[in-house]
């Protein structure tokens, strides 16, 4: 990642994720099963997606091509 982003806040909850990275609810579910983007994790039982992790995973998806696969 070679731009800094700057992050409204840290954690996301799973419709603010998918949000964040710009995609509908039911694509972000099947990248996140596949592995293409970050687990969550739990912080006393609340389910969070690390807004770092969200930005690298994001990055690692666009590939060499700059992401434009129209």
């Amino acid at each position: 990642m070679n731009t800094p982003v700057a992050l409204s806040k840290i954690g996301y909850r799973r419709q603010e994720a998918a949000n964040f990275v710009g995609m509908k609810l039911t694509k972000f579910n099947q990248l996140v099963k596949c592995n293409k983007l970050p687990q969550p994790f739990k912080i006393d039982g609340c389910v969070v997606w690390d807004g770092r992790e969200l930005l690298k995973a994001f990055d690692e998806l666009k590939g060499g091509d700059g992401g434009w696969n129209l």
